[in-house]
């Protein structure tokens, strides 16, 4: 896949990382579809962008404009099927326990399209 054509990112977790990820990747003007086990955490994965978003205004790194689109561009969706189904790219960013990311993927595997990149997020596993 040429990243010309990547349109769609989806996020898988919507905690510290996994929110911070689909903010940057929809202030970048993606469509963003964030994944997590609750409707709760997914809420409060979107108070926490926009709490964000205006602190990068108050510090003079994003435009009020910024801050206005960039939540639209991010859609919450609490069924993993429905938020891969038709990515370019997944981003997984699940807690740190390797048979969880190592669960996540094989589910990634098989209801993502091909053409899929699938990526991780970790701070303490060594991809190897």
């Amino acid at each position: 896949m040429n990243v010309d054509e990547i349109q769609r990112i989806a996020v898988v977790g919507a905690g510290l990382m996994g929110h911070g990820i689909a903010q940057e990747f929809a202030l970048a003007g993606y469509e963003v579809h964030l994944n997590d086990l609750t409707e709760e955490k997914l809420q409060q994965a979107l108070k926490n962008i926009q709490a964000n978003l205006q602190m990068l205004m108050g510090l003079g790194i994003v435009t009020r404009e910024q801050v206005e689109a960039t939540p639209n561009h991010i859609h919450i969706m609490p069924l993993l099927k429905d938020a891969v189904s038709d990515a370019d790219v997944v981003i997984e960013a699940v807690l740190e326990d390797l048979p969880l990311k190592q669960l996540v993927f094989q589910e990634l595997d098989q209801m993502c399209p091909e053409r899929t990149i699938l990526a991780s997020n970790t701070s303490a596993i060594m991809p190897s």
